[in-house]
């Protein structure tokens, strides 16, 4: 215990300020390359957001289809989905926050559904389903 006591006081303590510097130099370039990395995934969430709303809603037009025949004719939402739209009896929530829909061109054999981006961090986002898939 002696030993590890005169090791402890042996008068050198502490960092050097070249070593302090290194430190933080490596600390910046290792930032410097996880922050990019980043930076693009908020994005790519609120679009798999409005993707997996599209699916889900081109699960429920087949449901209306299936039951009553045809798909929902017309739709504009940015809000919640009522029973009377068509579409609310087949999903539990609605519009998410930040999205509207829109329910364009729909025939017995089709339709477009777009989900746009309302909100400044989803402008500029739009998602497209239609009877084939869910388009980007």
């Amino acid at each position: 215990m002696k030993k590890f006591r005169e090791i402890l006081s042996s008068g050198d303590r502490g960092f050097t300020l070249i070593e302090l510097l290194v430190v933080i130099a490596v600390l910046g370039i290792l930032a410097g390359i996880a922050i990019p990395r980043l930076g693009g995934v908020t994005d790519k969430a609120k679009r798999a957001e409005a993707v997996s709303f599209a699916s889900t809603l081109r699960s429920a037009q087949e449901m209306h289809r299936a039951e009553y025949g045809s798909y929902v004719t017309s739709l504009t939402s940015s809000s919640g989905l009522t029973t009377g739209s068509g579409l609310g009896e087949y999903i539990d929530s609605g519009v998410p926050n930040g999205w509207s829909l829109t329910i364009t061109n729909s025939t017995d054999s089709g339709y477009t559904m777009k989900i746009e981006g309302t909100s400044d961090a989803n402008k500029g986002l739009t998602v497209t389903a239609t009877p084939g898939g869910v388009s980007k």
